[in-house]
């Protein structure tokens, strides 16, 4: 019986102080969003974002990274911008490394499937209850 005990307060101390370890502070964030520019001319579709309306967009930016230190500042500069039609919703993005092109590495493996690879998410939250977003 002191066993049966002896192990159950040990399994309890394993499973409910992490629990408590950790204060939940990275999603109790207050949400962030920015505006979409109104596209009032023509853009390219080509990757390189270099029309005037880019530059007159909103930047999103401060973004906070998931791993490996969930909730902390993202290590790398990132903005994204938004322009809109009455046909589109456009999303551009600048990705920035700090070691430029030498810091973009292609392994021989599936490049977008690896753990360790940038990642950008966009969400929609189209119910306005900042609960479920439609990616």
């Amino acid at each position: 019986m002191a066993s049966r005990l002896s192990w159950l307060c040990l399994f309890t101390f394993a499973t409910v102080v992490p629990v408590l370890a950790q204060d939940g502070s990275a999603h109790m964030r207050p949400p962030r969003g920015v505006q979409a520019t109104a596209l009032t001319g023509e853009i390219t579709l080509d990757g390189r974002l270099d029309e005037a309306a880019w530059a007159l967009a909103e930047a999103a930016t401060d973004f906070i990274q998931q791993q490996p230190k969930e909730g902390e500042p993202a290590t790398q500069r990132t903005e994204v911008r938004f322009l809109f039609n009455h046909d589109a919703l456009y999303i551009g993005a600048r990705m920035y490394d700090d070691h430029g092109g030498a810091g973009v590495v292609s392994r021989l493996v599936r490049r977008d499937g690896s753990a360790d690879a940038d990642e950008l998410t966009i969400t929609f939250d189209t119910f306005h209850d900042h609960l479920g977003q439609t990616v």
